[in-house]
Parts: C-alpha cells; structure tokens; sequence
C-alpha cells in the first residue's frame, strides 16, 4: 500500500502548488519514486500523465474563474502559468471544446475535470480480494523477433498494431513455443513525453530470419517478479494496479525499469493466462 499512499500524497501536493511552477523531478523525489516510475505509477493509478493531469486541473480551476468572478483573461493566463492570452485560449479550447471569452459570455456551460475523489479507502477498493503473490524466478537470455510500435497508446493503438503487424513473425522457423510475447522498452522518452517502445513478439532461437517490418532484441538474463492474470485481458490494467501500487515497493526488490514483457499462453483447459514479467534487482 506504500506507493498507493505516495501517489495520493504527491497529487495533494500538485493540488496545493496549482498556481505554482510545478516539476516532475521535484515530485517524485517527495513521492520518493523515481521519475520514470513516479510517471508510471501516476498514470496507471490517476489515468494521465503528471503533465497532463497538471494542465487539465489548472485549465479547470482558471475556468471556475472565469465562471465564477469578473476576471480578466489575460490575468488569469498569468496566474495559472501561460505566458500569453493566445496559449492560454488553445489549450482551454482544446479541453473544453469553446474559449475563455466564451466561457464568459455564457457561464451556464457545463466544464470537466475537476479533482478526481481519489481516496485511500477508493484506492483499497480497487484491489479487494487480491491475494496475488509473484513467482520468483530467473531467466536466461531471450531473444525476440516483431514489429515495434513507438506511442503512448493513448487511444488503444496497442491492440490494433498487434491485429495489423503480429501476423508477420507469428510462424517464424526459429520461433521457440506456441505462446506469444508483448515486450515493453522504455527509453528517456517516456518520463517527458509517455512515449515507449512495444514489440508484439516471439521468442525465437536465433535472428536468422527477420522480416523486413521486425527487429530482433536480446534481452539478458535477469531475475523477474512473475504474476499470473487469468481470464480477459480488458482487466489487465486491473491486475497492474495492483503490482505496482500494492505489492511495489516489495522489501528486498527493486524494479529494473529498462523494460518488462508480458507472456501470453493458454491452460490444459484451454482458458488465455497471461504471465507478467517484471524484471527485479535484490537490493
């Protein structure tokens, strides 16, 4: 429940810091997280991004403003961080689908996002029942050929790039198993911008044969957290939820955040299993 408890503490402080200027670096150090975990976990448990979050609660506060009392535009630009009038009315546009003076000119506009209700109790609701506990195993090197996908997967674009590109190395000659693989690189991109490498992939023996849309990627050997979601992969992110916001920090682990991969394979009964791959340092 640590970093359940870290990420509610850390919005409180962004809360109270709104008309102030804001630094990711400085927020995951008082969520003692790193950046790119501290970005991570507050998209997984919040649903965006720390930048995004920011921006859409200053938005809503500055149009509370704007609905609420005789102010100016251009002062209340100012006060929640734009530099001019004119950046100010894109972004408001862009979220509330009409401008600052036409916020004025009709304030019985209905606006959106106000603070979300999160709460612990809320948070501990999410992971009800949950007795999940990982294998502790280790792997040797692994070699994987696929498509890769560079993105944010903010509209779903995940699951459609597996439809459009996996059929590619699917039947590959040096493919090692039946089972499939979603691999997850993560590069300097992901902390400013929640950009990410992903690879729909097999495992195979060797790179003899790539096909000209693939890559091939080693991963080395390395020790991993592995947890078992059964059953739809819609509530997958539920499953996440709970690694990285309740059994994270684990005593004695920490997590290499160079990459993870997730398993997907099937039962004797024939049911989809999908096995996560967290990769683990002993501390």
């Amino acid at each position: 429940m640590e970093n359940l408890v870290r990420i509610l503490r850390s919005v409180d402080y962004i809360e109270e810091n709104l008309k102030e200027s804001l630094c990711l670096k400085e927020i995951a150090e008082k969520a003692f997280l790193s950046e790119f975990y501290f970005h991570r976990l507050f998209h997984l448990l919040i649903g965006d991004s720390p930048g995004e979050y920011i921006k859409k609660r200053r938005l809503y506060e500055a149009a509370l403003v704007l609905k609420e009392q005789e102010a100016k535009v251009i002062d209340v630009a100012l006060d929640y961080g734009y530099q001019s009038p004119e950046a100010f009315s894109r972004a408001f546009s862009k979220l509330f689908g009409f401008s600052p003076v036409e916020m004025k000119q009709n304030r019985s506009r209905l606006i959106r996002f106000p603070k979300p209700a999160l709460t612990l109790t809320d948070l501990n609701h999410i992971h009800e029942g949950v007795t999940m506990e990982p294998e502790i195993i280790e792997r040797e090197e692994m070699k994987f050929v696929g498509p890769v996908y560079y993105g944010d997967n903010q509209n779903g674009e995940i699951g459609k790039f597996w439809q459009r590109h996996f059929g590619k190395v699917a039947d590959l000659p040096a493919k090692r198993e039946s089972g499939c693989y979603g691999v997850c690189f993560h590069t300097s991109d992901y902390v400013q911008k929640g950009l990410f490498h992903y690879m729909p992939a097999v495992e195979v023996d060797n790179f003899d044969t790539i096909p000209i849309e693939a890559v091939g990627k080693t991963i080395p050997k390395h020790k991993y957290a592995v947890f078992t979601h059964k059953g739809s992969v819609e509530k997958l992110g539920e499953t996440y939820k709970y690694i990285h916001g309740t059994w994270f920090p684990h005593k004695g682990y920490r997590i290499n955040e160079d990459f993870d991969f997730e398993h997907y394979t099937t039962d004797c009964e024939g049911n989809d299993i999908i096995r996560i791959h967290i990769p683990v340092i002993e501390e």
